[in-house]
């Protein structure tokens, strides 16, 4: 179990390192769509947000208890709100 945590833990500090390294894209390349009739990378992190916010209080805390999981969200409905709001948002630099 202890192998799995570290490399959960490793594969999260990898992502994150990733996502900061995104910080030397320009404006224009942070809003290009990765592909035609595809998300731009900000839609693609900005969509990160409100799933890591639903995992983080939603789904862990009942994996310690003995209570079912709440049901989801409309994955539609959270994932083209998240696109829309990257959109529409400054690019923030940490």
């Amino acid at each position: 179990m202890e192998k799995i945590k570290k490399e959960i833990l490793k594969h999260y500090n990898d992502s994150i390192s990733f996502v900061e390294s995104l910080n030397e894209l320009t404006d224009n390349q942070w809003r290009l769509c990765i592909q035609d009739g595809k998300w731009s990378v900000a839609e693609i992190i900005g969509h990160f947000i409100p799933w890591d916010d639903f995992v983080l209080k939603r789904r862990i805390p009942y994996f310690f208890s003995d209570e079912d999981f709440p049901k989801g969200p409309n994955v539609n409905q959270m994932n083209d709100k998240s696109s829309f709001k990257a959109r529409n948002q400054k690019k923030k630099r940490r």
